[in-house]
């Protein structure tokens, strides 16, 4: 998410079939893009820690059912035209018995392959959770019932709770030159709230800012260092919401999966990371990326000091407008991912990301890597996220 990974002739992956492990791709980068986002993630960085949640205290993230529908109900109509037919029939002594039940017997053909067919047409839950027979048990689960927030869970921009005040400077990557400000309802007194929560899942909503917020977060960015005063944070036009463990929860290795949608257009940049839990960058894994404007495609990525900056592409059966689930299996030799339980791609672990990391979930608008927003680029536009788990290596804290 740092860095524009602008992926130039990246071999696309197709889902149905893993990714080898020898391909890769370098992501273009810039040297003063690197360093701006690197002043933001790494500002008063403090000494690596953790608090992972126990897997006894985790809820189990049960898959959640969606509504059943009687597949019968809309093929009713049919099977009862020919009963009708039979009664008439009957009624004139124009049908033997044979042909009655003949006719009856099609009736219930009728029904039943209506009834498989609806069954199989009707919407599926993608495969949830890590591959099997490695060990793994549940470490976090946030499958977003509640009536808000949990703040003892999330954060809502790129500063340390503990030793941080979440200023404008931390509410947005401006090195990336993305148009946003990271809200949540208490940030600059403006009351807005980007959260929205119901039927089990979060809505994050990015909209154009007002007057008033426009007029506000550009007093704050005016108050800021020169650094931050004179960069292209002074373009923001939008607000819009990220949710992060920083500080909450972290862990080195393991399986991580989000079950998300977003709705479509240019400049629309939704994403599901890893960042280090000690405050530096990178490195940086990036599970989900997309662009608005690229319903189809799943950007992967690690960035690191250790080996150049590497992305990857997964295909996304139906487009990302659809909820899909995407994951990544961490482990000290290698980095796989995953689109609805099908492998897309793998990388190497970089040397550097043998440590605590922990997660964010965000929607960007604009930016050197998606292009800014056009009049097609609806508003407000939307990421919807069913539910975020993470799961650990038995034994591992």
């Amino acid at each position: 998410m740092i860095g524009p990974c602008a992926p130039c002739g990246v071999d696309q992956v197709r889902v149905a079939r893993p990714v080898s492990a020898g391909s890769s791709h370098a992501a273009a980068t810039t040297s003063s893009t690197n360093c701006a986002a690197r002043d933001i993630l790494a500002s008063g960085a403090s000494a690596a820690g953790t608090n992972a949640v126990d897997s006894s205290d985790a809820r189990c993230p049960a898959t959640k059912l969606t509504p059943k529908v009687d597949p019968l109900s809309r093929f009713a109509r049919p099977g009862n035209a020919l009963l009708d037919s039979a009664a008439r029939l009957d009624h004139s002594n124009a049908m033997s018995l044979a042909a009655k039940l003949l006719l009856g017997a099609a009736a219930i053909g009728l029904a039943t392959v209506a009834a498989l067919s609806a069954q199989d047409h009707s919407p599926r839950r993608a495969p949830s959770g890590p591959p099997g027979g490695l060990g793994l048990v549940p470490s976090f689960a946030e499958e977003f019932d509640g009536p808000m927030l949990d703040k003892n869970r999330w954060i809502f921009g790129f500063y340390d709770p503990r030793r941080e005040q979440p200023t404008v400077a931390k509410r947005s990557l401006w090195g990336n030159r993305e148009l946003q400000l990271y809200f949540d309802s208490a940030f600059l007194g403006l009351g807005i709230n980007p959260f929205r929560l119901g039927d089990g899942v979060l809505t994050i909503e990015a909209s154009p800012l007002s007057p008033q917020a426009s007029a506000a977060a550009q007093a704050a960015i005016a108050a800021e260092t020169p650094n931050v005063r004179d960069s292209a944070l002074r373009n923001v036009r939008y607000s819009s919401g990220l949710i992060s463990t920083r500080s909450r929860f972290a862990q080195t290795y393991g399986y991580f999966e989000i079950r998300a949608r977003w709705s479509g257009g240019k400049g629309l940049w939704p994403a599901f990371w890893l960042l280090p839990a000690s405050g530096k960058w990178p490195p940086e894994i990036d599970i989900l990326e997309a662009h608005g404007d690229k319903p189809r495609i799943a950007y992967h990525s690690v960035h690191s000091n250790a080996v150049k900056a590497t992305t990857k592409t997964g295909a996304i059966s139906g487009t990302g407008q659809d909820f899909h689930t995407y994951g990544a299996l961490w482990t000290a030799r290698s980095i796989d991912y995953f689109i609805d339980g099908v492998k897309t791609a793998t990388l190497p672990t970089p040397a550097d990301m043998h440590q605590p990391m922990y997660m964010l979930a965000n929607l960007a608008v604009g930016g050197a890597w998606p292009g800014n927003p056009d009049a097609a680029t609806r508003f407000p536009a939307t990421m919807q996220i069913d539910y975020v788990r993470a799961w650990r290596f038995k034994g591992a804290n």
